[in-house]
């Protein structure tokens, strides 16, 4: 790595020995790196507030190799995304976004599509357009669905993942994790970690998949349908990552309180 310029989020920080802290950030060009803080904590640190969660800053790292623990050496806010720490709810599903891309993302595997996301997502947040619990809500499903296609995790809602027969919509379409996508009753081998899916909810899903952020906040879909999405998508992330999420009762505490 040597002396380089980034831009980075922070996804998370912890103590190191006496003042020294450990930065998670996911950054545009390095993809998510740990990286020394020293003196963090120091009363006249010299990063003050700038590697607080969420933050949005222009950083300078080095490290000897790629394999080495990479030194912060500087660091210049872009945007602090203050309101996100300002708000119950906001902080709830912030927080989220953070641990879905820790999870999602392996360290020094730059990824350019995830890190414009969390950056968009966060200034549409940040911003107050969305106004609604429901319109957060349709983001978090929006991210979901974009960050799983970024991954490698692509859901596929088309066509049977197997035959690729088109679904009907007489009846319910299923949706197989294991498969990560819809499956035709005739490939169906196995009915765990199945979800039926009504025509509605496999309808706007796709919508979803299909719709750039501009455009999220067009789409009509209904309370019961916006919360089916929720689940069917936090049940396959989690089915990926093979673990549940720390901040899923969070934000559900969070939006609960809203």
């Amino acid at each position: 790595m040597g002396f380089t310029k980034t831009e980075a989020i922070v996804l998370r920080a912890r103590e190191l020995r006496e003042a020294d802290s450990l930065i998670t950030l996911y950054t545009r060009d390095w993809g998510k790196v740990q990286v020394v803080a020293k003196g963090l904590r120091k009363v006249k640190a010299r990063y003050g507030a700038s590697l607080e969660i969420f933050t949005h800053n222009q950083v300078m790292l080095f490290s000897k190799t790629d394999k080495d623990m990479a030194k912060l050496t500087g660091c210049q806010v872009m945007h602090p995304f203050y309101s996100l720490r300002e708000s119950y709810f906001k902080y709830g599903m912030a927080s989220y976004l953070l641990e879905l891309v820790d999870k999602l993302s392996e360290y020094r595997e730059a990824n350019q599509e995830i890190f414009n996301l969390l950056g968009k997502s966060f200034s549409l947040m940040d911003a107050g357009v969305l106004q609604t619990r429901e319109n957060y809500l349709s983001l978090w499903n929006w991210f979901v669905l974009k960050i799983l296609d970024y991954s490698g995790y692509k859901v596929s809602l088309e066509s049977c993942i197997h035959c690729k027969e088109k679904p009907a919509l007489d009846k319910p379409i299923v949706f197989s994790l294991m498969d990560g996508g819809i499956v035709c009753r005739g490939c169906l081998k196995r009915t765990d970690y199945v979800f039926e899916l009504n025509p509605e909810v496999w309808a706007k899903l796709r919508l979803l998949q299909k719709s750039a952020l501009p455009q999220l906040m067009s789409i009509d879909i209904t309370a019961e349908t916006r919360l089916a999405i929720k689940i069917l998508l936090e049940k396959y992330a989690q089915f990926i990552c093979g673990d549940s999420f720390n901040c899923q009762e969070f934000f559900f505490s969070a939006a609960n309180k809203s």
